[in-house]
């Protein structure tokens, strides 16, 4: 056997180790198909309500290999051609990780036009509502039809332009010569490089909303700062539970970056209802002609432009923070010793209450001197005789109610106080226990919170007892990993109710909140929905007008959790989760606020019970579907 040289050992080696490394280099590059040269920069992240209220956004489809958004609009005959090749790509590559979603940004079409014509065209693609056209302006879309291929991981556009080439303006192929989204995705599959084709993109034009035009560019102090004024500056101000201020041009300079991507992905403003179904007393949010034009601005460079500066001069009014020490009834409670670290378990003081006379609770708070450690806080009434644990009646699962019509004081996330609308309040009888419950949680370093109740009253009874109707669930078991675990339950009044409000509770896997009814005749109805729970805002929804509530009507409550990696917000995705107190267990409640009718209350409970009924029937809502 001929035996090579040293030199040739070398040189051979060399060569093979040269080709090993080539080859592991084109293996990662084929597997990171992100990595892909592609024209297009990333894209920010971005949240939308699809067309029946569920919640989407880009980042949690970060799992998934790539996400295919196509410009949809209702009528666009092009769009709707396109319809059954779409469907047959989502088919297609839906094991290999392609999501396929739509986009809809036209000013025309609403959502209960989305759904009668997902119904009509029997579409099963999420259809997203662009409301704002934020994302329109996001992806600088001018016409429908058009395609983007983007990779959820780092959001970079792999590739935008049409579909295929088998429709024009009023004209069509048999078969299309090119597939041009089909063949972007197969190359990006594949890790080879994409085509995107100088094509022109044939749709339908997408007109731009009147106060969302990109002709001018909005005026700091005229246009931007009333809107921080009034939805934005009362938590985001001294002593507000905002975690920083916007009280002048200079900190909302230094947090436009943040205040952009709060508002793309619907972080804030906190606590948004689905205004869809029913309006709300107060309800946060901002419309989404406002939310463009903060954007746009941002986007603009944020300049200071001539004005005076609004901010810098408003002041909270009075009866928009409340003041503790103001309180008709204001005591200060046992200090609460918190350690460095560990497990705290719920803390439960009781404090005999005596007054003159039976009172009636507009408002009531428990104030921290050290918020950072008190997650929640209540402060419940109990008959002031025998242990008020053992006499209590059970629910249908078993679970003992909770002190009902007795929430007079809270501090929740979000919410330092319960405020209840006019004309109604809580009954504190004139001999009774204040239970008060606390759930703290450590910080790193050893505090004492000084907590102090705040009670304030009406000067005589209002027209309305509030009280309160816990729907609740313990016994359930969330699997590791499930990003959609349902779990329900339900509420049947024996009289015909007024309701005033609802409260979800969750905690940090809970992804949304639902209640519906269903009448005595069957009739279903969404009344509240919240599409994107968040444990850290949480808050008491008062309807704009009390909602009338036939006796033996269904109140079905329905809470979302997401107990996978997608949830930025989930303590450990690899557990099962079962009911707990803390906040990395569970728990799924559902607070009902009603008044009933009553001697005193009789003739105004009608009148508000038959107008409800009336605009009910005259502002009929869709049901929401289910999935």
């Amino acid at each position: 056997m001929r035996t090579l040289k040293p030199q040739t050992l070398l040189i051979l080696n060399a060569v093979i180790l040269t080709a090993i490394f080539a080859a592991i280099l084109l293996i990662f590059w084929q597997q990171d198909s992100s990595q892909a040269e592609t024209k297009y920069p990333a894209v920010s992240d971005f949240a939308l309500l699809d067309q029946q209220g569920k919640f989407h956004k880009l980042s949690r489809y970060a799992n998934a290999r790539g996400v295919v958004l196509y410009v949809y609009g209702v009528g666009c005959p092009i769009a709707r051609n396109h319809l059954p090749a779409l469907k047959k790509l989502r088919d297609e590559y839906k094991k290999q990780g392609i999501e396929f979603l739509l986009l809809n940004c036209n000013p025309q079409d609403d959502r209960k036009s989305l759904q009668q014509d997902a119904l009509e065209r029997n579409i099963d693609i999420p259809i997203l509502k662009d409301d704002g056209q934020l994302v329109m302006n996001l992806l600088d879309i001018s016409r429908t039809c058009e395609a983007f291929l983007i990779d959820p991981k780092t959001r970079r556009i792999i590739f935008r332009g049409p579909v295929d080439d088998r429709l024009g303006y009023e004209s069509q192929k048999k078969k299309a010569d090119h597939n041009y989204l089909q063949d972007a995705i197969d190359s990006y599959l594949a890790g080879t490089a994409v085509v995107n084709p100088d094509v022109e993109i044939r749709g339908c034009l997408i007109s731009e909303l009147p106060d969302t035009g990109n002709a001018s560019i909005p005026n700091y102090a005229a246009d931007v700062a009333p809107i921080l004024e009034d939805r934005c500056f009362n938590c985001h101000s001294e002593g507000g539970t905002a975690p920083w201020a916007l009280e002048n041009y200079e900190d909302v300079l230094g947090w436009s970056n943040m205040i952009r991507e709060v508002i793309l992905t619907k972080r804030m403003p906190p606590r948004q209802p689905d205004t869809h179904y029913l309006p709300f007393l107060e309800a946060h949010g901002i419309s989404p002609e406002e939310a463009s034009t903060i954007v746009r601005w941002i986007d603009a460079g944020a300049p200071r432009g001539e004005g005076d500066d609004p901010l810098a001069t408003v002041k909270i009014p009075d009866n928009q923070r409340i003041d503790v020490d103001k309180a008709s009834i204001s005591i200060p409670l046992p200090p609460q010793k918190i350690p460095a670290t560990g497990e705290i378990p719920y803390v439960i003081n009781r404090l005999k209450l005596e007054l003159r006379d039976d009172a009636w609770v507009r408002a009531g708070t428990i104030k921290p001197s050290e918020p950072e450690v008190l997650h929640h806080a209540f402060c419940r009434t109990s008959p002031i005789t025998g242990d008020n644990r053992k006499s209590i009646s059970r629910s249908k699962h078993g679970i003992p109610d909770k002190w009902r019509s007795s929430n007079v004081a809270a501090y929740v996330p979000g919410m330092t106080s319960f405020e209840f609308p006019a004309n109604t309040g809580m009954k504190i009888p004139k001999e009774c226990v204040l239970v008060f419950l606390y759930h703290y949680t450590t910080i790193g370093k050893a505090v004492t919170d000084h907590p102090q109740l705040g009670i304030f009253l009406h000067d005589k009874p209002p027209l309305f007892e509030l009280k309160m109707e816990t729907i609740e669930r313990r016994d359930f078991k969330i699997p590791p990993g499930v990003s959609e675990y349902e779990v329900q339950d339900d509420y049947v009044p024996d009289q015909d109710i007024l309701l005033f409000g609802i409260a979800p509770h969750m905690h940090f896997r809970g992804s949304s909140f639902h209640c519906e009814t269903i009448l005595p005749s069957g009739e279903r109805k969404t009344i509240f929905s919240m599409p994107n729970y968040r444990m850290t805002w949480q808050g008491i929804y008062w309807f704009k007008e009390p909602l009338a509530v036939p006796k033996n009507t269904q109140i079905i409550c329905t809470g979302m959790f997401d107990n996978s990696t997608m949830n930025e917000l989930n303590p450990n995705p690899s557990e099962e989760v079962v009911y707990g107190q803390q906040s990395w267990k569970e728990m799924f409640e559902g607070w009902l606020l009603y008044g009933e009718r009553t001697e005193t209350n009789g003739e105004e409970f009608d009148t508000l019970y038959q107008d409800s009924l009336k605009e009910q029937i005259k502002n009929e809502v869709e049901p929401h579907e289910k999935k």
